[in-house]
C-alpha cells in the first residue's frame, strides 16, 4: 500500500506523488512535486539551495537553476495556497535555503481504523455542551524564529482536541476574544476559550496555557510548561498532548461541577 503522509489539509502519496485536499487531486508538475516529497522526508530541517538543486537538477540537465529553484518553491506554495509573508508550510532563509514547517504525521499502511468502541468503553459525554474556542496564540518572546513554531503549536493542539468531538463537546477557532466573549457566550457560539501565550528566552521554553469562562472572563485554570527549545516534531507533539490533556480533564471537572455556561434559557430555546 502507498505510503501516504498527511500536513495540515493535504495528504501526500509518497510513491506516486499525488497530492490531494478533500480527495481532490492537486495537480504539481514533477520537479515540483520531487521538491515537495524532498521538504516532506526532511520536515522541519532547513535545506539549502546547493541540496535543493541535487534533488531538482537531474544529472546531463542544463538550466539555470536558481530560476528553477524559484520556480519549484512558487509552485508549490501556489498548489498549497501559501504566501511568503505568512507562511505555513514553507518557511524561507535568506540566502540559505527553505524549511518545511508545517506538522507533518505519517498515515500508516496496512492498518484497519478501530472499530467504534462500545458506549461503556467510549469517552464519556459532557453532561452539558462545552463549545472551546482556540483563541490566537500569543509570542511573548523577543527572539526571532518563534512565530511560525507558535503557528505550527496552535494546529498541532487543535488536532489533539479533536478526539474529544462528538462528546457534547465542540471546537471552533475564531481569533476573537476580550471584550466579544461575552456576546459569543449569549449567542451559544463558545462556552469557554483557550489562550495560550509562548516565550522564548535562550534555550528555554515556556508555554503558558489557562481556559477561560466565556460567561464571565474568568481564568477557570492554567498551566505552565517549561522545557528547552526544540524544533522536531516529537517534541512539538508532545507539548500539544499534554495541554489537550490538561485542557479536557478541566473541561470534564467544569461539567461536573455544573459550570458549562450555556444558558437553560438558550438551550431551552435551540
Amino acid at each position: 500500500m502507498a505510503h501516504l503522509v498527511r500536513f495540515l489539509d493535504f495528504i501526500l502519496n509518497m510513491e506516486t506523488g499525488d497530492l490531494l485536499r478533500d480527495n481532490l487531486l492537486i495537480p504539481l508538475r514533477p520537479q515540483a512535486t520531487k521538491l515537495l516529497l524532498e521538504f516532506l522526508s526532511h520536515a522541519g530541517e532547513l535545506l539549502s539551495r546547493e541540496r535543493i538543486r541535487q534533488c531538482i537538477c537531474t544529472r546531463g540537465t542544463f538550466t539555470e537553476f536558481e530560476t528553477s529553484i524559484n520556480s519549484c518553491v512558487k509552485q508549490i506554495r501556489q498548489a498549497l495556497g501559501d504566501r511568503p509573508q505568512s507562511s505555513r508550510y514553507i518557511q524561507t532563509t535568506a540566502r540559505r535555503g527553505y524549511r518545511f514547517i508545517a506538522p507533518v504525521h505519517v498515515i500508516e499502511p496496512n492498518v484497519t481504523e478501530p472499530a467504534e468502541p462500545e458506549p461503556s468503553e467510549a469517552l464519556p459525554f459532557l453532561k452539558s455542551p462545552i463549545v472551546l474556542n482556540i483563541d490566537r496564540f500569543m509570542d511573548l518572546s523577543e527572539q526571532p524564529g518563534v512565530g511560525r513554531y507558535v503557528e505550527a503549536l496552535r494546529e498541532e493542539i487543535i488536532m489533539c482536541l479533536t478526539i474529544y468531538t462528538g462528546k457534547n463537546f465542540m471546537i471552533t477557532e475564531n481569533s476573537n476574544s476580550g471584550e466579544l466573549a461575552e456576546s459569543y457566550w449569549k449567542a451559544g457560539v463558545m462556552t469557554h476559550a483557550l489562550r495560550v501565550s509562548v516565550r522564548r528566552n535562550g534555550a528555554q521554553l515556556r508555554v503558558n496555557a489557562r481556559i477561560v469562562s466565556a460567561e464571565t472572563g474568568q481564568v477557570l485554570q492554567g498551566w505552565v510548561l517549561d522545557q528547552e527549545f526544540r524544533r522536531d516534531l516529537d517534541t512539538q507533539l508532545a507539548i500539544a498532548r499534554k495541554i489537550a490533556e490538561y485542557v479536557w480533564s478541566e473541561l470534564e471537572r467544569c461539567d461536573r461541577d455544573s459550570c458549562a455556561t450555556i444558558s437553560e434559557d438558550y438551550k431551552a430555546s435551540a
